[in-house]
């Protein structure tokens, strides 16, 4: 059985590939609404997703 892992590999290259996003504001107060935050997530998962489709098998 094949072991899963983090690396998405090509045909030169293997990577691993984490992100940390900061949202940084000036004052310390709700910037953000719920409304917001719901469609930043919408935005990212479905990049994720194409990324995801995009990646070549090992």
């Amino acid at each position: 059985m094949e072991e899963q892992n983090d690396y998405r590999r090509g045909r030169h290259v293997v990577s691993a590939m984490h992100v940390h996003l900061v949202f940084v504001t000036k004052y310390r107060r709700g910037v953000f609404s719920d409304e917001m935050l719901t469609r930043c997530e919408e935005i990212m998962r479905a990049r994720q997703s194409s990324l995801e489709m995009h990646s070549s098998p090992a």
